[in-house]
């Protein structure tokens, strides 16, 4: 069995997921309140993908909690580089 293919797909995804965590970290460096709010958004919403059991047993709220969070973990990058290029 040849696992080239799957070898390759595992080592492009450390790499991606490694180049943004890096670039995630280096936004935050500064901000350590942002950093720390960002990874309890982040670590919200694994817990709910980690509640799904099916599109209606949760009425559309927990997918809607997961887009708001996402936006939320947006916003706070967006805090970051806004105090970085307006805060020296």
């Amino acid at each position: 069995m040849n696992n080239r293919p799957f070898r390759f797909v595992l080592v492009t995804a450390v790499l991606a997921l490694s180049l943004g965590i890096g670039t995630a970290w280096a936004q935050y460096v500064r901000h350590p309140h942002l950093h720390a709010a960002d990874e309890h958004a982040e670590a919200a919403i694994l817990q709910m993908k980690a509640a799904h059991n099916g599109d209606d047993w949760f009425g559309g709220h927990r997918v809607r909690a997961v887009q708001l969070l996402q936006q939320a973990r947006e916003q706070m990058r967006q805090a970051a580089i806004f105090a970085d290029h307006h805060h020296d």
